[in-house]
C-alpha cells in the first residue's frame, strides 16, 4: 500500500457515497514514503469532515504498524476486507484464480474494490476481473494500480492501458481516470475532463491520447 495508493484512496473518496465498504485483492503492507501522509491530510482538511485527524498524523510518525485497513478507516471508509491466499492481516483466505462465489460462496459486495499490486501475481487474468466485477455494487469503483514499465519478473504481468480501456468498453463501465504513475505517487492521468480535486497537482491529457 504505496504512496500512489495512499492518494488514490483518498481522492476516490469524492466519487463514492459517504462512509463507502471496501474490498481489497491482496492484503498491504503501509508504506508511506515522503510527505505523503501530510498532503493528504491537507487534501482531506479541505474535501472532507470524515476522516480523523488524530489517526493520520500517528500513522505519519513511523513509530507504530500500521494497516491499510486502519488508513482506510481513518480517512473515511467504512466497512473493510481483504482477499488473499493467505491470511495475512486479517485477510479471507481465498484463491483469486477461483470463481469466489462458486467456489467459496462469498457474495459480498463492495462499493470499492481495489486491486493494488496483486492481480500481475495471479496467473488466470479473467478471473481476477470477473471476481472484481461480481464483487462490486452496481455504480461501483474499481481501483487498478498495477505495474507498467520496467517491473522485470515482478509477478506474472505488466499491463497496458489499453486492456483497461477495451474492459470498460465491454462491461459498459465509465473510466474516471487511467494513468502512468509512481509508487512514490507522482502521476499523469487521461480522463474525459480536468481532473483537480486531487492531493497534488496532476497533469490531464484527452482519453483518447492514451490509445
Amino acid at each position: 500500500f504505496n504512496s500512489l495508493m495512499i492518494r488514490l484512496a483518498a481522492e476516490a473518496l469524492a466519487l463514492t457515497p459517504a462512509k463507502p465498504s471496501v474490498v481489497e485483492l491482496g492484503n498491504q503492507t503501509f508504506k508511506p514514503r515522503g510527505g505523503i501522509m501530510r498532503e493528504v491530510e491537507a487534501y482531506l482538511a479541505k474535501t472532507s469532515s470524515a476522516f480523523d485527524a488524530g489517526s493520520l498524523q500517528r500513522m505519519s510518525d513511523g513509530k507504530s504498524a500500521v494497516l491499510s485497513a486502519d488508513y482506510m478507516k481513518a480517512i473515511g471508509y467504512g466497512s473493510y476486507a481483504c482477499i488473499d491466499v493467505n491470511d495475512r492481516y486479517g485477510a479471507l483466505q481465498m484463491d483469486l484464480n477461483e470463481n469466489l462465489a462458486q467456489r467459496y460462496g462469498y457474495r459480498d459486495t463492495f462499493d470499492v474494490v481495489t486491486n493494488n499490486g496483486t492481480g500481475e501475481h495471479v496467473f488466470d487474468q479473467a478471473s481476477v476481473f470477473r471476481n472484481m466485477h461480481a464483487l462490486a455494487k452496481p455504480g461501483g469503483l474499481f481501483m487498478h494500480v498495477l505495474p507498467f514499465h520496467n517491473y522485470t519478473n515482478h509477478g506474472f504481468y505488466c499491463f497496458q492501458p489499453g486492456l483497461f480501456y477495451d474492459l470498460a468498453q465491454a462491461n459498459g463501465y465509465e473510466i474516471n481516470r487511467l494513468s502512468g504513475a509512481t509508487a512514490i505517487g507522482d502521476e499523469i492521468t487521461f480522463a474525459d475532463k480536468p481532473v483537480t480535486q486531487t492531493t497534488r497537482p496532476i497533469r490531464t491529457y484527452p482519453l483518447k491520447a492514451a490509445m
